[in-house]
């Protein structure tokens, strides 16, 4: 009974968290951070009900599942928008995603040697 427990506590709050992480992943504002965050929760119910009725399944685990592919998805777009974002910044992709403490060498004209990292100090 124990564990029953422990598994609704940790998907009660996988869907008290998740929703908001994927919103704050996807913009800044707080009032788009809301709306995406509710539409997120709508749709996972919806898509976790719909899964569980065809898996003929107890909803919380497709629920949990479908949230954890939005969070996912949403992470992965922020981390290649960061990347885009470090390519803008210094007309090629430098490995620490373009953080100012660092600067990247020019990239070499054959292609064949990737930039190092050295500090900022140094230069």
């Amino acid at each position: 009974m124990a564990t029953l427990a422990a598994t609704g506590l940790i998907l009660a709050i996988g869907l008290l968290i998740a929703p908001g992480a994927i919103a704050f992943l996807l913009t800044r504002r707080f009032g788009r951070i809301l709306v995406i965050a509710s539409a997120s929760c709508f749709t996972t119910m919806m898509t976790g009900i719909r899964t569980s009725f065809w898996l003929v399944s107890p909803p919380a685990a497709p629920i949990i599942l479908v949230l954890t592919a939005m969070f996912l998805l949403a992470f992965f777009r922020r981390s290649l928008q960061i990347r885009a974002q470090g390519r803008a910044r210094t007309g090629h992709l430098c490995e620490n995603g373009g953080r100012p403490r660092f600067q990247c060498r020019p990239p070499c004209q054959s292609g064949l040697i990737r930039p190092q990292l050295i500090p900022s100090a140094v230069i």
